[in-house]
């Protein structure tokens, strides 16, 4: 069994520069502490889960890319933890998963671009679930004016229409609506 044993490959592909390169390397470091534990009890079937990431900083077309080199120099058995709506969504829209028959496991997108596609399996709440419950707690705070600044991308679209569609529900009022740049983060010119 142990010459036959090999790794098991999982790839993240998620940004570890830029803007969002702390929820990269975040995820990288949860996915190689849970893997390292599996490895310490004697892997899976005697097989040990080895970790292959890539810096997309936090580009779709990025992500696209380098999924690609990784899924042919690597083979991995899924992909795993990418960041950002549009990332998935590029990934999807690109035929990744379906053309390799290969898994997406926790992106961090709650968007319902994402939620039930083919292949991908989310591990985080609805974004529309998490707006629903910041305005529960809003409005349990007697606060009914809201100024909505969102991420100019579908994660924020997506939040901003659930916002949207919500308010009503708690009787919240949407004060004013204001995108951002996603790349840069600059929420200055928003606020």
């Amino acid at each position: 069994a142990a010459a036959a044993a090999k790794d098991i490959v999982i790839a993240q592909v998620a940004p570890f520069s830029g803007v969002q390169a702390s929820a990269g390397m975040s995820y990288a470091a949860g996915l190689r502490l849970a893997f390292a534990a599996v490895n310490a009890a004697g892997g899976i079937n005697g097989n040990q889960i080895r970790l292959v990431t890539a810096d997309d900083a936090y580009k779709p077309d990025e992500t696209v890319r380098l999924a690609k080199e990784i899924i042919a120099k690597e083979s991995p058995v899924a992909l795993a933890a990418t960041v950002g709506t549009a990332n998935a969504d590029a990934l999807i829209k690109a035929n990744v998963l379906a053309d390799n028959g290969i898994a997406l496991v926790g992106p961090s997108s709650g968007a319902s671009s994402v939620i039930g596609k083919p292949g991908v399996f989310v591990t985080k709440a609805s974004y529309a679930d998490e707006v629903n419950q910041l305005l529960t707690t809003l409005s349990s705070m007697g606060l009914s004016r809201v100024a909505v600044v969102y991420q100019d991308d579908g994660y924020g679209k997506d939040l901003l229409d659930a916002a949207v569609a919500l308010a009503p529900k708690y009787k919240v009022e949407l004060v004013a609506r204001a995108p951002y740049d996603r790349i840069t983060g600059d929420i200055a010119p928003a606020v």
